[in-house]
């Protein structure tokens, strides 16, 4: 059983550690990961869930199942730092009054009655902020410190010093009250803004959750009813109209419209609806009105299941995570141990309140914090990113490794390729090419092979009427025979028509061609391929220039591989490779370097699992998908560049915010303890140690936050050159619906345009048919200028 908790009083790396290590030791908890990101637990348990809430209690942190508590604590906190700042101001003004010349009350310049008042005023500031002692000293106790206890420890520290100084010299000397108010305070507010910052790095994942209507509109008994979207059931008819949300995902049962899927895919042209359409939930209806038969709600759509796997990914911890962590578990004993050093160093010299000090300002300024949110805060801002641009990160090991992989296996069939053949050329006999596409058409009709499928198709496509077949009967793998208007015809390879109709061939054709003949006459033939996506050639090429290089892995012949291979520019190809020998390849290939193996079909499965990084294509089958680390949600194969981009990002500012975590501490610590004393006559007040420590929490996620609000892809996808293509003014451009309709018509002439709604222009790749673009779009009602 897999579940999730909330984890109440974590501070830093090593709270993270000691939850982690007292669940684990529970009998019969397989897996435990925490996040103090989200300030929450993942477990996967046989035991019982008291076992595990004891376990975490016995540690000393709170435990519960998630709620919606977050604002109320805000409200607390935010009271606490009032109330601390109040009071810590009044006693900052008296305890410094003499000393900046404040005016102040004549009972005020009394020692005593002034050390009295600072002592009360001291109190409500560490009554407010009493947690740091709660939890810290407990933990001290049970030998598991964290950062707690160094605040708890230090702020105690100061105020037992004040109160001996207060009762031995009445107050006469060094007081620290002011001291031990301004450290609570401080972190308590560096924490408030640490806290704010970090939900920022998850505001992807937030716009998600957003995605999914509340209410979705059901057709029951012929009447229209609204209900919550998660009582939506599969099988039932579910209206949306223009500008809604799909509540779940299904297939179009009535009506068209537009699709904007760009949330989840990272599309922005808007997906044509029409009855068949595939819908998902969470996508919104731009343009028109559509029934759809639910497939899949609730917990089971795929917004759902994004959603999971982002949280599950900034749950898991890569590498690097792993050793900051083992470094936060013995960190704060060591402080502990130098602050106690500093003590009596500078007390064996004499100078036992200096050292005091030093001890106490060696306590605050160090922070496990910023180790504990080097990388969750990245990750996050990583897999939300990667969400954003439609590149679903299953797990934060998988972000990590992307980033070092060498050479990336792909499959040809519907990952390089479009996955489904078309008709690219008609070469006549004794028929005309409309004729040959009509009687191969009606002859293929009844099959349900993808090459017969594909020629019935293109002649649809073209309007070309389709005539009815009898008398048909199908060879596997070589060929049909069928009646057509009262012709008996024989279609398929040209072995097969050439011993039925008794025709001479022309040999050397591949397996594409679909021959065309009757008794004695051959009318002509049909070419079909399988063509590259649009962004094959130019990923692979990019993938080159990135320092990676491409293998082609598929089970087709090596004729067709080497041909698909030359158009996309890959020069190494493994042909004729089944289900298990890919798995094979993969292994050998891992011997060499990190590989990433990219596949849609349920024969990709077994090399994505075995691959150092798997990744599906969003549009191929859910068994490719399950075994893979990441997902390419639009299906584009352009889209493992961003991946790869984000990779990189992420793991630079991992290792920028531990550079930063260790330097700020190698180098803090030791002015705190008082090391430029003997030079310069400075030592870090515990205030200034306070204040440096909140800021280097800061520092970490503001550093995360820097990389989430900067566009990565446009370090490879830059603005290109006006002179790399023909720009074409178009008026009466207002919607997406309308750009979707200027994108379609250009494609049916074969050009592959830009539409940019602000502008009001379409940029067309140098070398087309100008003229021909122009006359396409003022067909469709636009005027071109």
């Amino acid at each position: 059983m897999k579940a999730k908790f909330s984890i109440g009083g974590m501070r830093c790396a090593a709270c993270v550690k000691h939850v982690e290590d007292a669940v684990k030791r529970v009998n019969r908890v397989k897996t435990c990961s925490v996040s103090l990101l989200t300030e929450t637990m993942t477990v996967e348990f046989e035991c019982k869930r008291e076992d595990i809430f004891s376990a975490v209690k016995k540690a000393g942190y709170g435990i519960s199942v998630p709620t919606e508590e977050k604002k109320k604590d805000d409200k607390s906190v935010l009271l606490r730092i009032v109330v601390s700042a109040i009071f810590l101001l009044l006693a900052s003004y008296v305890a410094m009054g003499k000393t900046w010349f404040f005016p102040l009350p004549s009972f005020l310049r009394d020692a005593w009655k002034s050390s009295i008042v600072q002592l009360c005023l001291c109190v409500p500031c560490l009554v407010a902020n009493f947690s740091y002692f709660r939890y810290g000293i407990v933990r001290l106790v049970r030998l598991k410190p964290d950062m707690d206890s160094l605040v708890a420890v230090g702020a105690g520290a100061a105020f037992v010093s004040g109160v001996v100084t207060l009762a031995l010299y009445k107050g006469e000397g060094y007081l620290y009250f002011e001291s031990a108010a301004m450290i609570v305070t401080l972190v308590t507010v560096g924490k408030y803004f640490e806290a704010k910052s970090r939900k920022k790095t998850g505001e992807a994942l937030q716009k998600l959750m957003e995605l999914s209507p509340e209410k979705a509109i059901v057709v029951r008994n012929g009447e229209e009813r609204e209900i919550p979207a998660e009582e939506v059931l599969s099988g039932e008819k579910v209206a949306v109209r223009q500008g809604h949300s799909f509540p779940c995902d299904g297939v179009v049962f009535e009506g068209e419209g537009y699709a904007d899927e760009s949330a989840l895919t990272g599309e922005s042209m808007p997906k044509e609806l029409q009855k068949g359409s595939f819908v998902q939930g969470g996508t919104i209806l731009v343009g028109g009105f559509v029934l759809v038969t639910a497939t899949r709600t609730g917990a089971e759509t795929t917004l759902h299941r994004m959603i999971e796997t982002v949280e599950e990914a900034n749950a898991n911890k890569p590498r690097l995570a792993r050793i900051a962590d083992k470094v936060a578990g013995v960190f704060v004993p060591i402080v502990i141990g130098i602050a106690v050093l500093t003590l009596l160093g500078w007390g064996i010299a004499g100078f036992w309140e200096r050292g005091l000090q030093c001890a106490i300002a060696v306590l605050v300024v160090s922070c496990p914090c910023a180790l504990g949110l080097a990388t969750p805060v990245a990750v996050t801002v990583g897999t939300g990113k990667g969400a954003e641009k439609g590149v679903l990160f299953r797990s934060g090991d998988a972000l990590e490794k992307l980033c070092g992989v060498r050479r990336v296996l792909v499959d040809k069939t519907g990952t390089i390729t479009e996955g489904k053949p078309e008709v690219i050329d008609v070469q006549e006999g004794s028929k005309s090419r409309n004729e040959i596409l009509a009687y191969a058409a009606g002859a293929e009709s009844p099959s349900s092979h993808p090459l017969a499928q594909a020629v019935v198709a293109a002649c649809r496509k073209e309007g070309i009427e389709v005539p009815p077949c009898s008398d048909f009967s199908a060879r596997f793998g070589e060929g049909v025979t069928a009646a057509v208007e009262g012709t008996v015809l024989f279609a398929g390879k040209a072995s097969f028509v050439r011993e039925n109709a008794h025709v001479a061939i022309a040999e050397g054709e591949d397996n594409t061609v679909v021959h065309l003949a009757t008794e004695g006459e051959y009318y002509g033939c049909v070419y079909l391929a399988d063509k590259p996506k649009k962004d094959s050639r130019e990923t692979i090429s990019r993938l080159r220039e990135m320092g990676i290089e491409c293998i082609m892995v598929t089970g087709d012949n090596e004729k067709t591989a080497r041909k698909i291979a030359q158009e996309v520019g890959i020069e190494k190809v493994e042909a004729d490779i089944l289900p298990e020998g890919k798995g094979e390849i993969v292994k050998k290939y891992k011997r060499e370097t990190v590989v990433a193996m990219i596949g849609d079909g349920i024969n990709d499965a077994l090399a994505l699992s075995l691959a150092d990084v798997g990744i599906a294509v969003g549009t191929g089958s859910d068994i490719a998908k399950g075994n893979a680390d990441a997902v390419l949600m639009n299906g584009s194969l352009s889209s493992v560049l961003q991946a790869i981009v984000i990779s990189r990002d992420t793991v630079k500012n991992i290792r920028q915010n531990l550079f930063w975590a260790f330097f700020y501490n190698c180098l803090a610590i030791p002015l705190a303890a008082g090391i430029l004393y003997p030079l310069f006559g400075w030592t870090m007040s515990p205030m200034i140690g306070s204040i440096t420590m909140s800021l280097s929490s800061l520092f970490v996620v503001g550093n995360a936050l820097r990389y989430k609000y900067l566009d990565g892809g446009k370090k490879l996808f830059g603005k290109k050159k006006k002179d790399q293509g023909i720009v074409i003014t178009v008026e009466g451009m207002m919607c997406e619906h309308c750009k979707a309709r200027v994108e379609k018509a250009l494609a049916e002439i074969g050009v592959r345009g830009t539409v940019d709604l602000k502008k009001k222009t379409v940029t067309c790749p140098l070398g087309c048919d100008e003229q021909a673009v122009k006359n396409a779009i003022i067909q469709i009602g636009y005027e071109v200028k």
